[in-house]
């Protein structure tokens, strides 16, 4: 059972909103380019080192992955015939270039709308310390050891910011990352 301390850490999210969506938004963008970069090679590759190019008929539409599969396919053997195994090859490098260039993109786009809330955090619990630290009696600071205020107020709100955070960037990526590979391997 999640403590009432957690739903304190996750309270400082409001405040940053925005943010936080644009980076679940850039997470969750990743992880789809993340398992589509992998299995979208192995179709294009099977076509292209095949000995005899066959013509394949155009897929009807579906929104499958075999339906997918298919069209990639269907195009692909289309471009073979019509411009030769040398184009098809800057092809498929091109679309594996554009695909692992979105991957980083929106990588980098979680990483960016997210360094804004994990500062902003750390300023804003540090500052609640430090606010906290000015109102405690002169006894409190005579009996405790200075390195362990010090301590508190800077390794252990560097935690909370990598702990919590990053738990929350990987609660919306991983699972996405992991449910869509599994289903491509099962297809």
């Amino acid at each position: 059972m999640i403590n009432r301390s957690f739903w304190r850490l996750l309270g400082y999210l409001k405040a940053y909103r925005a943010n936080v969506a644009l980076s679940i938004l850039s997470n969750v963008l990743m992880a789809l380019f993340t398992v589509l970069s992998i299995p979208l090679i192995s179709p294009f590759l099977e076509i292209i080192f095949q000995t005899e190019v066959v013509p394949i008929d155009k897929p009807e539409v579906g929104l499958s992955v075999q339906s997918a599969e298919r069209y990639f396919n269907y195009y692909l053997t289309q471009l073979i015939l019509t411009q030769g195994r040398d184009k098809a090859l800057l092809f498929v490098c091109g679309s594996i270039l554009v695909i692992f260039f979105a991957k980083n993109l929106f990588r980098y786009l979680a990483m960016f709308f997210m360094a804004p809330t994990r500062n902003g955090i750390t300023r804003d619990v540090r500052q609640q310390l430090f606010d906290k630290l000015l109102v405690l009696p002169l006894e409190y600071f005579s009996e405790e050891r200075k390195g362990d205020i010090m301590s508190r107020i800077t390794a252990d709100v560097q935690e909370i910011e990598w702990s919590i955070l990053n738990v929350l960037e990987a609660v919306f990526r991983e699972p996405i990352i992991i449910a869509l590979s599994l289903l491509f391997m099962i297809l």
